[in-house]
């Protein structure tokens, strides 16, 4: 059986939902959610309420949402996110595999007990913690991400077996990237470190690509973490990684800058063009 909720305004404290197979598209939802399902499509929607949480499941894919309160995924097989924004913190506990791709997420990410996690391609605020044991196959991949205003670490990895991190910005954070535990083995490269306070690599060593730099942001204090086009970060990812979608090496950070909007380099012809000089005469040579 499966429960088909589309194009409808919820109102209420309190939305539960427990079901084999649910989809919601396009709701507005202003309570809190409970959700304990086998498997779940949620695409479009915007929730209201001030905690999320979805547990029991097979698989959960979250596509364009806007979700104001704190999410927490547990105890679940597969959880896939992508184009989401959350105002409050994402929290997994005991999911097998997770999957996080080009969303917006201002208050951390929290993950206990994976054995694969990607994050991908993201503005992530209050950093990512991370710990998963050694029981577990536990891999974590950070790639193309934009980590900022973390009081502990961008990236705090208190146990892991592998994990990689590629083409992320690190900015204003208490640390850039901090591990206490790697059990097997890490890698880290074409990263871009700045403003952290006790340091860009603790408990590891940064790889030959990783840079420090003012990666100059449009406006970071207002949350505009675009490229100014004097950006270090621009073309400065990993050649190996995926072009940008302008066609040109990868960024570093989550926002690609997009070389098609800027003049540099193009030739400006002036129609019309005249000079003037103060005072009047001035010296037999200038220079325009």
């Amino acid at each position: 059986p499966r429960l088909l909720i589309e194009d409808s305004q919820v109102r209420g404290s309190d939305f539960s939902i427990y079901s084999g197979n649910t989809q919601i598209n396009n709701c507005d939802i202003w309570g809190d959610i409970t959700m304990r399902v086998a498997i779940a499509w949620i695409n479009g929607c915007d929730f209201g309420g001030r905690d999320f949480s979805v547990s029991g499941f097979d698989g959960v894919e979250i596509n364009d949402c806007e979700i104001q309160g704190t999410m927490l995924f547990s105890d679940g097989t597969s959880a896939f996110i992508t184009e989401g924004e959350f105002r409050r913190s994402v929290r997994f506990n005991d999911v097998m595999d997770i999957e996080i791709q080009v969303s917006e997420i201002q208050s951390g990410i929290s993950i206990q007990n994976a054995n694969s996690s990607i994050i991908n391609g993201s503005l992530i605020g209050e950093g990512v913690d991370y710990s998963s044991g050694m029981d577990l196959l536990s891999e974590l991949t950070v790639d193309n991400n934009t980590i900022y205003n973390s009081v502990i670490a961008g990236l705090m990895v208190s146990e892991v077996n592998w994990f990689t991190a590629n083409n992320n910005i690190f900015f204003n954070n208490q640390a850039g990237i901090f591990v206490e535990v790697c059990h097997q083995d890490y890698s880290t490269n074409y990263n871009c470190s700045f403003s952290n306070t006790d340091g860009h690599y603790l408990g590891i060593i940064h790889g030959h690509f990783d840079f420090v730099a003012d990666p100059m942001f449009v406006n970071p204090e207002g949350r505009d973490f675009n490229l100014m086009p004097e950006s270090p970060c621009i073309d400065a990812g990993n050649p190996a990684s995926s072009l940008d979608p302008d066609g040109t090496r990868a960024d570093v950070g989550a926002l690609p800058y997009d070389h098609s909007l800027s003049v540099e380099n193009e030739a400006i012809i002036a129609n019309d063009f005249s000079v003037s000089a103060s005072p009047n005469p001035f010296n037999n040579r200038t220079t325009i």
